[in-house]
């Protein structure tokens, strides 16, 4: 018996030798045992603090493990649930101010060091960043983010006035308070202040060069109804500053005082004189005035907040990462920030967030938010594209936690569309750390073989920001695409659509700006067969021949369709699919994102043989090519990574 068990070993490991032997050495050790590099990281708030702060509210109590030491918390994070780091601020308790908060988080970020922890510093007391806990404004009033707002039954129609009520400042799971302005340099050049540098004095030279990057959280222009946040939710949100209920609930857009000034040195034309059309009108005038107002609040977002930091950032040595405001709300993306793809690109890791768990939901909305912040890094020049992800929607729903299958799957179709960096807003307490660990195993496994590859795609999805910019109209409701102009809704309705077909069709896309066409193209290493526009677009003259050359090149142009592809036969609509290249080798990940139903079938490969990777047991197997197809065959929730090799 004894005999018969060690020779079944030795077989094992033998045969595995033989496939082993035939993938880079590299890639093997880091599957075998992946580094803090290719692991997720805790995020943290207050869980170092002298006063370990009882929150009543689940979303904000992540981190927290009562009992332990900072010693002993950050070897349990390590050693017993296998992350390879932490996204960690200093407690909100005297946030930025009390010292012996401070001492506190050093000794933090000491022992993650000495457990060989990766650290990340979140910018914020929660959430927004920009406030720096209500510092910012502490300090300076006037910097406070401003809105006009029209009233059409008003003698005089126009006002400026303090953009807090109604907005996701007064309506968010952390605090209602007053927030400053995104568009006046004066508030990030005191919010980096408050913030980076801050932090930069306190950690000294040894910490600060250890820290990697900071990460900001879901910053934005605020002027747009963000509605009220459930009951159950508001019971946790702390409150700062009072709430006006008499003030007027009118339509808003984000507004600066020099910002007639500036729209006249960059059009030659009167806002003043203009700025009806920013709330009504139908003629190509309006239309041209709103499409320049947004230009110009998306350039002065990028110069004054994203690009202010990303500078900050790069002259220290550190990346520069986190996420905006609702990016998988296309018809928001205008009054938020302008052009998120655009203002996404000023990350050096750009990212998202997605609060659901449950894998399926890739089909719903999240898949839009993922391919923006793949896609802004693509374009960039860059790889590395975060993930904030949690469960904490469908607990709120009262659903329960995640299981570690989900957990998996949601991340796998998240790496499947571009992501490499996952930060956990999840619940450890929820979880063993033998439950905690098999993820981040997970994780770690699906980087050491897709982390370092390129992104390859079959299409570009243009991302229709000048129509929605041209088409944008303020509602003193909260935003919904049922109450958007006919156009924006037959745009976004088209984007949707479009993304969503191709996903369950495993067409693999990127998006992209009209401005980015061109690049994109001339790219010798780019491989597009298709180029997809969504319904109901203006197709401007330069976009038209741009159109025009990818046909005469043999490409596909398609207008509110997409073909199929035939990468699996028989056809399924539950499986998402990522292709990447690594050193010339092609390699396919495929997700089954059903909780229910098993496929079985083949997969077309261009290599004579191929290996299979399975990330949630650390499993690698040969399997054959037979005419151009590998026999594929994946459970519910299951991850399989294709690695093609030709060989003669």
């Amino acid at each position: 018996m004894k005999k018969s068990w060690i020779l079944g070993i030795l077989l094992f490991f033998g045969m595995t030798s033989l496939v082993l032997a035939e993938i880079p050495p590299s890639w093997l050790q880091d599957w075998q045992k992946p580094g803090k590099e290719l692991r997720p990281l805790q995020i943290i708030h207050g869980y170092f603090g002298v006063n370990k702060e009882k929150w009543a509210h689940p979303y904000l109590a992540f981190g927290h493990f009562d009992g332990k030491s900072i010693a002993e918390g950050m070897r349990f994070l390590k050693e017993d649930c296998g992350l390879g780091g932490v996204v960690c601020n200093v407690s909100s308790y005297g946030y930025l101010t009390d010292e012996k908060e401070w001492q506190h988080f050093l000794e933090a970020v000491r022992q993650a060091k000495a457990n060989d922890l990766r650290v990340w510093i979140y910018d914020e007391d929660r959430y927004p960043s920009l406030a720096a806990g209500g510092l910012v404004l502490k300090e300076n009033p006037q910097l406070e983010a401003k809105e006009l707002v029209y009233d059409s039954t008003a003698t005089e129609p126009f006002t400026v006035r303090p953009c807090f009520e109604y907005t996701h400042a007064s309506n968010n799971f952390a605090y209602i308070r007053r927030y400053p302005s995104l568009v006046h340099p004066g508030a990030t050049a005191a919010f980096l202040r408050w913030t980076h540098e801050n932090y930069q004095k306190r950690l000294g030279a040894e910490l600060f060069d250890y820290v990697e990057a900071f990460f900001t959280d879901e910053p934005s222009t605020n002027a747009m109804n963000s509605g009220l946040l459930s009951e159950k939710v508001r019971e946790g949100v702390r409150t700062v500053d009072k709430i006006d209920p008499e003030k007027p609930l009118l339509p808003m857009v984000v507004w600066e005082d020099d910002f007639p000034q500036e729209y006249q040195k960059r059009y030659g034309e009167d806002l003043l004189a203009a700025r009806k059309s920013l709330f009504t009108g139908d003629t190509e005038e309006d239309k041209k005035v709103r499409q320049q107002f947004w230009q110009m609040v998306t350039e002065r977002a990028i110069e004054n907040y994203y690009g202010q930091i990303a500078r900050w950032c790069e002259a220290h040595g550190k990346a520069f990462t986190g996420h905006g405001l609702w990016e998988e709300s296309l018809y928001a993306h205008v009054p938020l920030d302008g052009n998120k793809l655009r203002t996404l690109k000023m990350f050096s890791i750009p990212g998202m967030d997605c609060l659901n768990s449950e894998p399926h939901s890739v089909f719903s909305s999240h898949w839009k938010a993922a391919m923006l912040a793949s896609s802004a890094a693509v374009s960039s020049g860059k790889r590395k594209a975060f993930t904030e992800i949690s469960d904490i929607a469908t607990y709120f729903n009262g659903k329960p936690r995640a299981s570690v299958a989900q957990m998996n799957a949601t991340a796998a179709w998240q790496a499947a569309l571009g992501i490499t960096e996952f930060t956990l807003y999840y619940q450890i307490t929820d979880r063993t750390p033998a439950e905690y660990r098999q993820y981040c195993d997970f994780v770690g496994r699906m980087n050491a073989i897709l982390r370092d590859a390129s992104m390859v795609y079959d299409a570009v999805l243009l991302y229709p920001i000048t129509d929605l910019q041209r088409e944008y109209l303020p509602q003193k409701i909260r935003p919904e695409l049922k109450n958007q102009p006919e156009i924006v809704q037959k745009i976004c309705r088209s984007y949707d659509c479009l993304g969503v077909q191709m996903l369950r069709s495993q067409t693999t896309f990127r998006t992209a700006e009209e401005d980015d066409l061109q690049a994109i193209l001339k790219n010798q290493t780019t491989r597009l067969s298709k180029l997809v526009l969504p319904e109901g677009m203006t197709i401007s003259a330069k976009l038209q021949k741009i159109l025009d050359e990818f046909r005469h090149s043999g490409g596909e142009v398609s207008v509110g369709t997409v073909t199929p592809q035939t990468v699996l036969t028989p056809a399924t609509r539950e499986i998402v699919r990522g292709t990447l290249v690594r050193e010339g080798y092609p390699i396919q990940i495929l997700v089954n994102v059903s909780s229910q139903v098993a496929y079985s079938g083949q997969c077309a490969v261009t290599a004579t043989m191929c290996h299979l990777f399975l990330p949630a047991t650390g499993e690698i197997r040969k399997l054959p090519v037979k005419d151009g197809y590998v026999e594929i065959s994946l459970q519910p929730l299951e991850t399989w990574i294709l690695l093609e090799e030709n060989r003669p």
